[in-house]
C-alpha cells in the first residue's frame, strides 16, 4: 500500500510520479481512481466480463489523452498531462497486444501516436484505438445509429480486437502509474 502523500520515481523518466495530494488534491484523487477502476475492471474482464473493456477505455482516456476546445483549438486536459507531464511509456509490440519494455519509453503524445495492429488487421494509433472505443464503441457514447457499421475499418463491439488492446494497454498502464497499490486505499 502506498501513502497517498508520497512521492515516487518513475523508473524511466525520473519524473515524480505519485503527487502530494495538497498539491492538487481533485486531480490526485481523481487520477487514484482511475487506477482503481481501471484494476477493477481489468479483474472483472480477465473473468469473463469482456464487456469491461469499454469501462476501462473511458478511464484511459481520462488519464491518457482527454480533450476540450478552448479558443478554436484542442487542449490537452488528460491526468497525465496535468500531473505527470514528462511521463514516458514504452511503445507497443509488434504482433499481441503489448509493450516492448526492453525499448527506450517515449514521451507521452509520441506514445500515443504509435500504431497497433488489431487482430483484424485494422491499424489505429493508441490514441485513435482508446477515443474510438470511448466515442464509438459504447464506452462513453454509440455510434453510429444501431444496425450501421462504423466506417473506420468496420470495427463493431470487440470484434476486431480492439478489447484485448484496451485490456493490455490498462494492464501497462497499472503496471507503470499504479503498480497495484492503489486496491487498499480508503476513499
Amino acid at each position: 500500500m502506498v501513502d497517498s502523500g508520497c512521492f515516487r520515481k518513475h523508473p524511466l523518466s525520473g519524473s515524480d510520479l505519485y503527487m502530494q495530494p495538497h498539491l492538487d488534491p481533485t486531480l490526485f484523487n481523481y487520477f487514484r481512481d482511475s487506477l482503481k477502476i481501471l484494476e477493477s475492471s481489468l479483474g472483472l474482464y480477465r473473468q469473463g466480463a469482456r464487456e469491461q473493456y469499454r469501462v476501462m477505455a473511458g478511464q484511459l482516456r481520462l488519464l491518457l489523452c482527454d480533450t476540450t476546445r478552448a479558443h478554436n483549438r484542442v487542449v490537452d486536459i488528460s491526468l497525465a498531462a496535468r500531473l505527470y507531464p514528462d511521463l514516458a511509456l514504452h511503445p507497443p509490440a509488434d504482433g499481441d497486444p503489448g509493450f516492448e519494455r526492453s525499448r527506450a519509453p517515449l514521451p507521452r503524445l509520441e506514445w500515443l501516436n504509435q500504431t497497433v495492429v488489431l487482430a483484424d488487421g485494422t491499424r489505429l494509433s493508441l490514441r485513435d484505438l482508446i477515443r474510438w472505443v470511448c466515442d464509438k464503441d459504447g464506452g462513453a457514447h454509440v455510434d453510429p445509429p444501431a444496425g450501421r457499421v462504423p466506417v473506420r475499418g468496420g470495427l463493431g463491439s470487440g470484434t476486431a480486437g480492439q478489447d484485448a488492446w484496451i485490456a493490455a494497454l490498462c494492464d501497462y498502464i497499472l503496471s507503470e502509474m499504479g503498480q497495484g497499490k492503489f486496491s487498499g486505499l480508503d476513499r
